[in-house]
């Protein structure tokens, strides 16, 4: 990397405008109203990859950082920047640099930074969600087994439902719900990619001469 790279990034209109830096010396600097913060390249734990559609704009690149141990990122950067109601710039072009420069310094400098395509929360649900039934059924003939169990081998049911035949039926069907997040996490996401080949569906064409 030659030189350092530059980003201007404003993510909606409750988010300040910020200046993004990355040095030549692996050092994210991000510069907004409040002062200046200064995320050292070799800090982060993981950059996530994603792309996203809105109402306001067809397509936006998406990049989520996180320092090593964080729950919650410490930067979003957005290849479209907000500058008024449904009014985004397009910055693919600095968008892609910027990233681009961000992958070859971890490379360069084998930093262990953990890289990932996004998983998409609204189809992990989806995909919880065409397990359910299952689950359903799961815990009904399980706790219909459980009743009539008790009924067989202790005194008669007198009106009440058996405590532990609803817990074995519950823990049945959550037991079964678990056994199916690996498939669902392979179906949706998130996955791993190596950052010395960022995948080409979330790394934008450079806009052309005419902006497009």
């Amino acid at each position: 990397m030659a030189s350092d790279v530059h980003f201007l990034s404003r993510n909606n209109a409750f988010t300040a405008e910020r200046q993004l830096t990355l040095t030549k010396g692996g050092v994210l600097r991000i510069v907004d109203g409040k002062g200046e913060t200064r995320l050292p390249v070799h800090d982060i734990g993981l950059i996530e990859l994603s792309a996203e559609s809105s109402l306001a704009y067809d397509m936006a690149f998406v990049c989520q950082i996180y320092r090593k141990g964080a729950w919650f990122p410490a930067l979003t950067i957005k290849s479209k920047n907000y500058r008024g109601p449904n009014d985004f710039v397009d910055r693919r072009s600095d968008y892609r640099m910027l990233m681009t420069a961000l992958h070859l310094q971890i490379v360069k400098n084998a930093w262990p930074v953990k890289t990932q395509i996004a998983a998409r929360p609204s189809a992990i649900m989806w995909g919880l969600y065409s397990y359910v039934h299952w689950a359903v059924l799961i815990w009904i003939a399980v706790f219909m087994g459980a009743v009539l169990t008790l009924a067989a081998f202790e005194h008669p049911l007198e009106g009440y439902i058996p405590q532990s035949s609803v817990a074995l039926a519950t823990v049945s069907a959550l037991a079964y719900l678990a056994s199916k997040l690996g498939a669902i996490r392979a179906t949706y996401g998130p996955w791993p990619y190596d950052a010395a080949a960022i995948p080409a569906a979330l790394l934008p064409e450079a806009l052309s001469a005419d902006g497009s």
